[in-house]
């Protein structure tokens, strides 16, 4: 797949970019996750999630869809609040509620980050390298910030909490989460 796809590259070892001629992936395998597409339609995406389903005056999804679609279906059990939709993220950014979904195949990655409350979303396309995912997060919490007038820099770590150790049996058991 070439024209019009925007060609992937890699950096040769003198440090130059060469386009990979041959697109990197089967999208045979992906039939549940995987979309290829521009930051315009990505945005459409974002609109019709930001207006209960509706685009352009006409109804894609149902509105209920939407609320699903958004609605954490997994807890990851995260000081953000973190989990799972349907095919989206959700969490906390600086105390807004933040629904997303990113991705990448060879060197290229992308992201979709809406702020529904605020009406907002920033959606990213990028080439990708080392260091890529920090990058790309950075990128999109600046513009966040921005679009929404948020302090810049990262979000407070949240407030620790010392219990009593009257309260430790009640703590005691076994806990989901990162094995880190």
């Amino acid at each position: 797949m070439t024209y019009p796809l925007a060609q992937s590259h890699e950096l040769a070892g003198d440090g130059t970019l060469r386009v990979q001629h041959r697109f990197a992936d089967d999208t045979g395998g992906y039939p549940s996750g995987f979309a290829i597409s521009t930051v315009l339609d990505l945005l459409n995406f974002a609109l019709m999630q930001m207006n209960g389903g509706r685009f352009r005056r006409r109804k894609i999804l149902s509105s209920e869809s939407v609320v699903e679609m958004q609605a954490v279906q997994a807890n990851r059990y995260t000081a953000t609040n973190g989990g799972t939709g349907l095919g989206l993220a959700i969490d906390t950014y600086k105390g807004l509620r933040r629904v997303s979904h990113d991705g990448s195949i060879s060197t290229f990655g992308s992201c979709l980050a809406m702020i529904p409350s605020a009406g907002v979303a920033v959606a990213i396309m990028l080439n990708r390298g080392p260091g890529f995912w920090d990058q790309m997060a950075k990128i999109v919490d600046d513009l966040l910030d921005q679009m929404l007038g948020l302090p810049a820099g990262p979000a407070p770590d949240p407030r620790a909490v010392k219990p009593s150790r009257s309260e430790w049996p009640r703590y005691a058991g076994t806990y989901l989460g990162n094995s880190t």
